[in-house]
């Protein structure tokens, strides 16, 4: 194959752009997971119909388009390099001038990097397109859900019919539009058409039939199957974080309670927290504890029952003041003497609840630790 021939149909500077917005989207979908995860945190409050399980399928879907873009920065790369020894390298490959014994010889006998380049080069493509097509298809349903929770939730339907609505259009879509071909689907025409067109399916319909066309099912169901795990298992991630339940996974050798929320200096506006600490890094011997007024925390204080504590040894507050701040901060400070505790050290206080008052207080308490922030001494 001619050289010059072979790479006139996909010259290295066609991709520059292709690589750009692959790079650009795997920084927004990474940064944009902790924002999401801040952002359930100002919407729960206001108790809008669907809008935690919105927040929740978004989150993983940007995990997962992420994971996508990373895989096609990673192939583009291992397609450039191919492509640029081939390029600047004589194409006709003499197995003969290595001497190789003939199982060794073998093995090199028909190497030819042109044609390795231009595979890896359409792998990295197809897997571009897919991705940006799931990117599509997300934004699609997640315009869809956001639709049919605004418009559907203030007339009263529950939150079940509108996720049966979301499930019907999910298994049509999922199973290469089976519901179009029987009396059901003529049926839920009307319906299925408004669905699709929420879900922005003129935007990417074309490319799915497309595929449709061009693989055997057994290809797309392991494809669809692959990123359903993906994203199952992001979502779940994200979601403990989201509604607040254990983390699954925790990092060895670090505090795993490590959450900006505890940390005024860190912490982002209007952010739901119970206590917080000035800053991370404790700079000063004296360290202000804020604790937001709820009813737990006035009845603890009221019978004498929050205990706190740094690295398990109890602390006696120097001082306890009414505190009002701003972003309706309203809560309790309380100042501790910290000047024993080793600098250059990292250090865990606890605000504990006393075992009495969570059997008697009938608040459904269960847990003993009401907060847990480590910090670092300077």
């Amino acid at each position: 194959m001619n050289k010059e021939a072979s790479f006139k149909k996909w010259p290295l500077v066609s991709w520059e752009p292709e690589i750009l917005i692959s790079g650009g989207l795997v920084l927004t979908l990474f940064n944009i997971q902790p924002k999401i995860v801040a952002l359930a945190f100002v919407i729960n409050p206001l108790d809008i119909g669907g809008s935690m399980i919105v927040l929740t399928l978004l989150s993983g879907m940007a995990g997962t388009l992420a994971v996508g873009f990373a895989i096609h920065l990673i192939v583009r790369g291992f397609w450039i390099m191919k492509m640029g020894i081939a390029y600047g390298l004589a194409p006709e490959f003499d197995s003969k001038k290595f001497n190789f014994k003939k199982p060794y010889e073998q093995r090199i006998q028909n190497m030819e990097i042109n044609q390795s380049a231009e595979m890896v080069g359409k792998l990295s493509s197809l897997i571009f397109s897919i991705t940006f097509f799931l990117l599509l298809i997300s934004l699609g349903f997640t315009t869809l859900s956001i639709a049919l929770f605004a418009s559907l939730t203030p007339l009263g339907i529950p939150d079940f019919v509108i996720i049966s609505l979301l499930v019907i259009l999910l298994i049509d879509f999922a199973s290469f539009g089976y519901l179009k071909k029987t009396k059901l689907g003529v049926i839920l025409y009307p319906v299925l058409w408004i669905m699709y067109q929420l879900s922005l399916s003129f935007l990417y319909r074309d490319i799915y039939y497309y595929l449709i066309n061009s693989y055997k099912r057994v290809k797309l169901i392991v494809g669809l199957a692959f990123y359903a795990i993906t994203f199952v298992l992001l979502a779940a991630i994200n979601s403990r974080e989201v509604l607040g339940l254990p983390k699954l996974i925790t990092v060895e050798g670090r505090f795993e309670d490590y959450i900006r929320s505890s940390y005024d200096d860190e912490r982002d506006p209007f952010t739901r927290y119970n206590a917080s600490i000035s800053s991370y890094y404790q700079e000063k011997n004296l360290m202000r504890l804020y604790l937001h007024e709820n009813t737990i925390v006035e009845a603890a204080l009221d019978n004498n029952a929050i205990r706190i504590s740094i690295n398990d040894q109890e602390m006696d507050p120097l001082s306890i003041r009414d505190y009002s701040g701003s972003e309706n901060q309203f809560g309790y400070l309380f100042f501790l003497d910290i000047s024993n505790f080793k600098s250059g050290k990292e250090h865990l206080l606890n605000v504990l609840l006393d075992e009495t008052f969570i059997r008697d207080s009938n608040m459904g308490l269960n847990d003993t630790i009401y907060a847990q922030i480590p910090f670092y001494k300077e």
